[in-house]
């Protein structure tokens, strides 16, 4: 295995469909970002990227929504900016979005928070702190 040569990001997006891979994206014109989660919407086919650091290396809360070959920003309510999060696909394009960190200033905070996701739209269940 040859060793990486950079610490490039890379923002491309590919789909396995039994046999082979394909490519669904254009690398160059996708936000670039890491520690995000993916969701498939079974019910409405649609892919959505949410949170993750940006290119910057902060944490955000941006929604993305796959059209196509390009990620387009999706407009919300939403949980706050985070990163290293989990997120639990249910049925019907529903799911859980559990924890993760967050950025405030140059220290990582943990989140305890819990959202479903139904319908195309965010709702918190956990109580606010």
């Amino acid at each position: 295995m040859a060793e990486p040569t950079s610490n490039a990001r890379h923002a491309d997006l590919w789909e396995w469909d039994g046999r082979r891979w394909q490519l669904l994206t254009d690398p160059y014109a996708n936000p670039n970002r890491n520690h995000f989660v993916l969701l498939y919407d079974s019910g409405r086919k649609r892919v959505f990227a949410f949170g993750g650091f940006d290119r910057r290396h902060d944490a955000t809360d941006s929604m993305l929504v796959l059209h196509g070959n390009r990620f387009h920003p999706w407009e919300g309510e939403r949980p706050s900016a985070r990163f290293n999060h989990a997120l639990v696909q249910l049925s019907g394009g529903r799911a859980f979005l559990f924890g993760g960190c967050t950025q405030p200033g140059e220290r990582y905070v943990p989140l305890g928070d819990v959202w479903l996701w139904e319908a195309e739209a965010w709702r918190r269940l956990d109580a606010e702190p």
